[in-house]
């Protein structure tokens, strides 16, 4: 069934201003919205910036309806020698070369080496990219230069601009190098459909560069490692059950890292359980924790391989770095170790580039 309510805002800037009452608290009474604030008018200005007037929209938006304001959408990572002159890049390569700072080298030359390859790599200016209108179907796609206007990446990889973009169920995304498309979730916001955007058209803009790719959790077992985890999980409630309410919630809270991410340590949580429990609960109870840590321990390696490849921590900063605008990404050098650890979850050591860049990313 197609699903409309994703679609874009015709007037962006009045969505941005409709966000911003819908979002003040008026439940204070005498809050100075109530006073300032018509009942309603948050809607209003919500339905006109879809273009779907109401009378009081049509009151107040004509005054807010002002020339649009950019909607950056990231700074996505490029080949520099698609964006600047061979003499530009050469130079740049051979200030990095004789050991010049990189952070420099970016700021007065905009070239920097990509983390794994070392090829040089730049960043698209996004300032003018306007968001157009978002699809609304998973079967017929949008051609790019439907849903964004970005002059710079259409000139810089003229193949985008026919690139389709679909809809997808859920808050994810996808690039397919194999069809040249790109699927983007339905259950977000703005702002997180902006990131997810980026993040594959990074991935697009890679694939067009030479640079490496991304790739997908399932490539690594995730998804199984995932179930198994689960049902581990669910043996290990059962087994809970027959703890007393206070040690049951001490064993809950020691081993809940296991499914948050991190790892757990069996036998500290064994320790902590009274000599008087008897032999069959606890051996039933130990071997449900060494599944769950197990099993959890693999779910957990697994993504992080994926999360750790090259293609992916790239457009994870491509996403992290879509609101800066020229002078900031100038400043702020992306590769720099804590600032990219920050911004991407992965630390640079741990890069690695994998072989399967045609599959989903």
């Amino acid at each position: 069934m197609e699903n409309n309510s994703i679609r874009g805002p015709v007037h962006p800037n009045l969505l941005r201003v409709a966000d911003a009452i819908s979002n003040v608290d008026r439940r204070t009474k005498g809050h100075p919205a109530n006073l300032l604030v018509p009942t309603g008018m948050g809607e209003a200005l919500r339905q006109w910036s879809y273009g779907q007037p109401t009378s009081m929209g049509q009151k107040v938006g004509a005054a807010l309806d002002a020339p649009g304001i950019p909607e950056g959408l990231g700074a996505i990572f490029v080949a520099a020698a698609k964006k600047f002159p061979k003499e530009q890049v050469e130079k740049a390569l051979s200030r990095l070369g004789a050991g010049e700072d990189p952070a420099t080298v970016w700021k007065e030359l905009g070239v920097g080496q990509h983390p794994t390859t070392r090829d040089p790599i730049a960043e698209i200016d996004d300032s003018t990219m306007q968001v157009k209108k978002l699809p609304s179907s998973d079967k017929a796609g949008l051609a790019l230069r439907g849903v964004v206007d970005h002059p710079e990446l259409f000139d810089l990889v003229p193949g985008a601009s026919r690139v389709n973009v679909y809809k997808e169920e859920g808050t994810g995304g996808t690039f397919s190098p194999s069809r040249g498309a790109i699927s983007i979730g339905d259950k977000m916001n703005l702002p997180k459909w902006k990131d997810t955007m980026v993040h594959e058209l990074d991935h697009m803009v890679a694939r067009d560069s030479g640079l490496p790719g991304g790739g997908s959790p399932a490539q690594f077992g995730y998804g199984e490692h995932n179930e198994k985890a689960r049902l581990s999980g669910k043996a290990l409630g059962t087994k809970l059950k027959a703890l007393p309410p206070e040690l049951k919630l001490k064993v809950k809270e020691m081993s809940a890292p296991a499914g948050q991410g991190g790892t757990i340590d069996v036998q500290a949580i064994m320790d902590v359980l009274p000599s008087t429990l008897d032999t069959a609960t606890r051996k039933g109870l130990y071997n449900s924790l060494r599944d769950w840590k197990i099993h959890n321990d693999n779910r957990n390696a697994s993504y992080d391989k994926y999360r750790n490849i090259d293609g992916e921590a790239m457009a994870r900063l491509t996403a992290a770095r879509r609101k800066l605008g020229a002078e900031q990404r100038a400043n702020l050098y992306p590769l720099e170790p804590g600032y990219f650890e920050r911004a991407t979850g992965s630390k640079l050591e741990d890069l690695w580039t994998s072989l399967r860049n045609n599959s989903p990313q």
